[in-house]
This record gives structure tokens, C-alpha cells and sequence, in this order.
């Protein structure tokens, strides 16, 4: 019964040169109930496989004449799919490797008897069949894959055109008003829109989403720290000779994305904060920058100035506007803290546990 539904439906092309022994080839296997096309030559198995489904080729070794096998084998397998079972009169090593380097589906030999030429026929389709299912499968995921590529390109876009929207209306906002304390409060607002949306890209364009390059984010969430638009903002006197000058030092360190608006959030507002406050005028005034891992998923974040200093002692006694509650907050939240150094310059180092890529 098994051998029934096996054979059922089966179509073998046989290419074979010899016609009494194709003769006797057909008849055993019709008799097990595959249906059997015989052609004699490559050139006819070409054009067999092109008009017919074949389920499998049975495939001479020696075709003599009538082409080179092994040839014919790649094309099978390369351009139809079709499974190809070579069917020798040799049983010796040399015949064997000649084919060692051919792709195909089983090696029998003329004298094995009908039984061994069913068993191998069966073994090969089975295989084959397995092999097409999983291509299937293989077909199906990489669709899948495309099809939650372009959602994410949509949902990007949308995020992307709603950000541009919001920072429109407070730039719009910002030139209607003439105070230039909520011309600088609107300003801030848009360039916090700015850098989330430089984190939301730098995720975005990662390999994995998941993951993130540390020293990439922080790179592309400098670009929006420009020195001059902050320093002028609702100020007035003379114009600085040169902006101060940002120097980044990061680790190379994979973050996870859960960690990437908070670290963002504490070196915008850390190093905006000097930009704003640190320097009277100078031609050396400069923003170092350091991130670095200390152990295991701890981060230090160190922004250091060399300005005027800070005219109050330390983190508990800010001055007003300087804004760093909010880094006291998300320091605290990753279970951290918040050191401020004032002397000749100001430097704010904060530690925290950051969830990193594994």
C-alpha cells in the first residue's frame, strides 16, 4: 500500500541510450506504478523536462552519443529543480568519481535489481520533496521579512513627518513671540525635538534595531549641539570669535534602545549646558566629552568645560536655570548618581546602569 501512494502520480523521465535496456527499465518501474517517459539523448531530455512535469530523472551514466550526463544533471538540478538519480552499469570508484563534484539525489547501478532501483527512486523524492518544503518555508519568511521591512519604512516615514510637524509649530511660535526668554525656551523645545529625532534614526539605520553603537549615537546627537544658535538664543553683546570647541571620547560600546533616550537626554542637557553657561569669550573655550564603561553594564558619562565655573558648591545647590534636575532624575532611575566638580572649569560626571546589547 505504501508503495502504491509512493509511485501514484509520479512521473520519471528515464534517459537512457541503450533501448532494450530502457525497454526492461520502464516495464519494472510501470509495474510498481510510476508513470515512465523514455528519451534517448540530453537534447531530448532538455525539451521532455520543458514540456512535462517530471518528478524525477533516472539518468545514464554513459550515454554514449548522446550526451554528456554530468552536464545535463547541473542544468536539471540548477535551472528545473528536478531531482536527478544517476542509473550506471559501472559499479567501480572511478565511475563514482566522475559525478563527485555533480549535485544529484542517489547513484544505482544496473544490476541492483528493480527493488533497489524502487527504494533509491523513493529516498530521492523524499529528499526532494523535504528540500521543496523547506525552500517553501524559507520563501515564506523572507516575504514575511519584506513585508515588516516596508511597514517599518512606513511607520518611519509617518514618525518622522510627525516630528518635522511639532518642531515646525514651536519654530513658527518661536519667531511670533519677542520675549527672548520664551524665544529661548521655544528654541530649546525644538532642538530637544531635534536630538530625539537623531536618536529615533541612529536606531532606525542600526543593524539590528535592538542594538545600538554608542559612539554612532553620540556622534549623531553632537551634529544638532551647535554652539552658535545655543549661545545667542535670547542673549545680546558681542559675538564670540570662535564657538567653543566639542571633543568626544567614547568607548565602543553596544547599547541596548531602551538605554538611547536617556544617555541622549543627559549629554544634550549636560553639554548644552555648558555651551550656554560656561564660557565668558575666549579662542580656547572647549567641551570635552567622555563616555566609558566601568564594569560589567555600568556607564560613566563625564562632561567637562574649562570656563568660568559655577558660582554655587555642587549638584544640591544649582544655580537657577542650570538644568540639571532632570540628569538627577534619569542618573537616579538607572540607579545612579550625579558627582559636579567646580574649580577651574566644570566637570559632571554621571553614573549609571544602562541595559547593553548581549
Amino acid at each position: 500500500m505504501e508503495q502504491e501512494n509512493v509511485a501514484s502520480g509520479v512521473t520519471i523521465l528515464l534517459v537512457e541510450d541503450e533501448p532494450l535496456a530502457a525497454i526492461g527499465t520502464v516495464a519494472d518501474l510501470e509495474r510498481r506504478g510510476y508513470s515512465v517517459c523514455h528519451v534517448p539523448s540530453t537534447g531530448a531530455a532538455r525539451d521532455a523536462v520543458s514540456t512535462t512535469s517530471v518528478d524525477l530523472v533516472l539518468l545514464d551514466l554513459d550515454l554514449g552519443r548522446g550526451g554528456d550526463s554530468a552536464a545535463l544533471a547541473r542544468e536539471l538540478l540548477h535551472d528545473h529543480a528536478v531531482p536527478v538519480v544517476f542509473y550506471s552499469g559501472h559499479n567501480d570508484a572511478e565511475a563514482v568519481e566522475r559525478i563527485g563534484d555533480v549535485g544529484h539525489f542517489g547513484y544505482v547501478t544496473k544490476d541492483a535489481g528493480p527493488h533497489v532501483l524502487d527504494q533509491t527512486i523513493r529516498m530521492a523524492l523524499r529528499l526532494s520533496r523535504a528540500m521543496a518544503a523547506q525552500a517553501r518555508s524559507e520563501r515564506r519568511v523572507r516575504e514575511l521579512l519584506d513585508e515588516r521591512t516596508e511597514l517599518l519604512h512606513e511607520a518611519h516615514a509617518r514618525i518622522r513627518s510627525d516630528m518635522d510637524l511639532v518642531r515646525s509649530m514651536l519654530s513658527v511660535q518661536r519667531f511670533q513671540t519677542s520675549d527672548p526668554q520664551t524665544q529661548s525656551a521655544l528654541y530649546e523645545a525644538e532642538q530637544h525635538m531635534t536630538f530625539l529625532g537623531r536618536i529615533y534614526e541612529r536606531i532606525f539605520r542600526s543593524e539590528r534595531m535592538s542594538r545600538v553603537h554608542l559612539p554612532d549615537l553620540v556622534h549623531d546627537l553632537l551634529l544638532d549641539l551647535e554652539p552658535g544658535p545655543l549661545l545667542s538664543v535670547g542673549t545680546t553683546g558681542p559675538e564670540r570669535p570662535r564657538p567653543p570647541r566639542i571633543s568626544p571620547s567614547v568607548d565602543s560600546i553596544v547599547v541596548d534602545r531602551a538605554a538611547c533616550v536617556p544617555i541622549g537626554i543627559i549629554l544634550w542637557e549636560l553639554t548644552g549646558n555648558a555651551l550656554r553657561h560656561a564660557f565668558p569669550h575666549g579662542p580656547h573655550d572647549e567641551v570635552q566629552i567622555r563616555i566609558h564603561a566601568i564594569d560589567g553594564d555600568w556607564l560613566e558619562i563625564e562632561v567637562a568645560d574649562n570656563g568660568r565655573g559655577l558660582a554655587a558648591g555642587g549638584a544640591d545647590d544649582l544655580p537657577a536655570g542650570f538644568g540639571l534636575s532632570l540628569v538627577h532624575t534619569l542618573a537616579e532611575q538607572f540607579n545612579g548618581t550625579l558627582r559636579l566638580d567646580d574649580g577651574e572649569g566644570t566637570r559632571v560626571r554621571v553614573t549609571m546602569q544602562v541595559p547593553l546589547a548581549t
